[in-house]
Parts: structure tokens; C-alpha cells; sequence
């Protein structure tokens, strides 16, 4: 079988440890996106602009 990948677009240390801990195969893809919340930004909000 193939080995399967996820890729991690991320530059969290923290998710990238949590996820190596779980035993996951990563890949790191580099990305230029301020993953800083920004004011009166509601969770769900965040979540769908850092996805986009």
C-alpha cells in the first residue's frame, strides 16, 4: 500500500506536534498567511478565512 500524506499548511508549531504525536505522516507546505485573529473576529469566521 501507499504511503498516505497529509499536508500541514501551517506554520503552528503546536498543530504540527500534535499531529506528529498521533503517529501522522506530514508534510509542511509553506504558506505566507498571518494566522493571527483579528479584532471581534468570531471562531467560525476565522476558521473559514484561514481555510480559504
Amino acid at each position: 500500500m501507499k504511503n498516505k500524506h497529509i499536508y500541514l499548511a501551517s506554520n503552528s508549531p503546536r498543530r504540527w506536534e500534535l499531529l506528529q504525536n498521533l503517529g501522522l505522516d506530514l508534510l509542511r507546505l509553506s504558506s505566507e498567511i498571518d494566522e493571527s485573529p483579528q479584532a471581534d473576529e468570531k471562531a467560525d469566521e476565522y476558521c473559514l478565512r484561514i481555510a480559504k
